[in-house]
């Protein structure tokens, strides 16, 4: 039974997804604090410094908070995906423990 599976970036990510998080709330105009407060908003703790180390990479994103995320920011999840598998093929390995 696998118990853990995570997607490590090269360069010592965690996640790549907040590039593309952090992109579009740069492109909704929004703050890191407003994204958190709306976030909150729709049921996920979250504050400033969590969406920081999110968009760093230095935290991993669950799929509920994905899932959040997109809502808030108004984009379609399939895009997040396509995104995350782009740059898997091109800069990242994946670990699976168990």
């Amino acid at each position: 039974m696998i118990r853990e599976s995570r997607i490590i970036a090269t360069q010592g990510k965690l996640t790549v997804a907040g590039e593309y998080i952090k992109a579009e709330r740069l492109k909704s105009k929004m703050s890191r604090e407003e994204l958190a407060r709306k976030m909150q908003e729709h049921g996920m703790p979250m504050k400033r410094e969590l969406i920081f180390r999110i968009e760093k990479g230095q935290r991993m994103v669950s799929l509920e908070e994905a899932s959040i995320l997109c809502a808030v920011l108004n984009i379609d999840g399939k895009d997040l995906i396509q995104y995350v598998l782009n740059q898997i093929d091109r800069n990242c390995y994946m670990t699976i423990s168990g």
